[in-house]
């Protein structure tokens, strides 16, 4: 089986192997009549038949196994098989009586994925760099925080500039006076006269130590808070976004017709589809069809026109259909008064 770069060359291998089936003659297909070979002693010997193969395309949308005759252990089976073949790697096995369906085998592979990138990111691009707060600004960003709060935090920090030789006495003077100014706001007069003090009683350079790490643990705290913050922000969106994917999807199923067209499961589904399934576009961004619709049509003069008028009326179609419908009549009304010649 070749390497599946992507969730959605798994979730294809998926429905391939659930369509894939070997169907027998009888469904219109020709079959060659079996040729004759002589023998070598002048008998006439009929050569075996091949019989034909065909393959059934899959469909694009699968089913879900059904219950009357089909394996409902399908996906079991199928989660099994990349686990064996270490497409999915660290995953636990399936819990006893667990029954897979299609949904949640692709959200298993999804998360799969996400971590393994993860993993990949940590060993490969992490691992080279020796600055922590290089790490800790990548880290940062990946997980959707800004730049511009990460820079100015790290230049309010207490903790900047103080980093060099603690027996440097020019080095025991700057972290003194910046943990006393910082953290005591003791002016310049009284920062010197704790300095001189500190150097007649031998004890400058055990302050600078001690003064130094409660700096650095001040800005580990800082860090943190920073770190947790942007993790909640994130928890939060992912919370909001599935709050209104879920109101969509109770909407979407709510709703028996568009415009007054029918609204069977197909469309239902590809609406949902339209409107959030991210998809990759060709400069390597992502996005949804909606979105991408949705910009193509304010840039289109002609389109931008009927879309602002609709939302001028807040979607109200009604004169739109009683002018259709005044139209038709009068088509028809005209083709009644002018019957056709013969």
């Amino acid at each position: 089986m070749e390497n599946l770069e992507t969730t959605e060359d798994l979730t294809e291998t998926v429905d391939l192997m659930k369509n894939f089936t070997l169907e027998e003659p009888g469904d219109g297909s020709v079959i060659e009549p079996p040729k004759e070979v002589e023998e070598p002693d002048g008998g006439k010997q009929k050569e075996p038949q091949q019989e034909p193969v065909n393959i059934e395309v899959p469909n694009v949308e699968t089913e879900e196994p059904s219950g009357d005759g089909g394996n409902e252990h399908y996906y079991n089976d199928v989660f099994d098989t990349f686990r064996e073949l270490g497409y999915l790697e660290d995953v636990e096995p399936l819990a006893e009586g667990k029954v897979l369906t299609n949904d949640e085998l692709v959200e298993i592979i999804k998360e799969n994925k996400q971590k393994a990138a993860q993993k990949i990111f940590e060993e490969e691009i992490m691992s080279k760099f020796d600055d922590p707060d290089a790490k800790d600004y990548l880290d940062y960003i990946l997980k959707g925080g800004r730049s511009e709060d990460f820079f100015k935090q790290r230049m309010s920090s207490p903790a900047l500039g103080i980093d060099g030789d603690i027996e440097d006495e020019r080095v025991q003077d700057k972290v003194i006076a910046k943990y006393l100014s910082e953290f005591t706001g003791m002016d310049d007069a009284d920062i010197a006269e704790q300095l001189q003090m500190l150097k007649d009683s031998g004890k400058k350079e055990k302050y600078a130590k001690m003064y130094k790490e409660k700096i650095h643990q001040f800005d580990e705290a800082q860090k943190e808070t920073m770190r947790k913050e942007r993790e909640l922000i994130e928890q939060q969106q992912k919370e909001q976004y599935q709050k209104t994917i879920d109101a969509f999807s109770v909407e979407v199923k709510a709703t028996e017709n568009i415009f007054g067209v029918k609204c069977d499961e197909t469309k239902r589904k590809k609406i949902m589809d339209m409107i959030f399934k991210p998809m990759k576009l060709q400069d390597g961004s992502v996005n949804t069809e909606f979105n991408v619709r949705l910009a193509m049509a304010v840039q289109n003069p002609k389109k931008a026109i009927i879309l602002a008028d609709l939302l001028a009326n807040d979607f109200d179609v009604t004169k739109y259909t009683k002018s259709f419908e005044t139209k038709a009549t009068q088509n028809i009304r005209a083709g009644l008064s002018k019957p056709p010649k013969r």
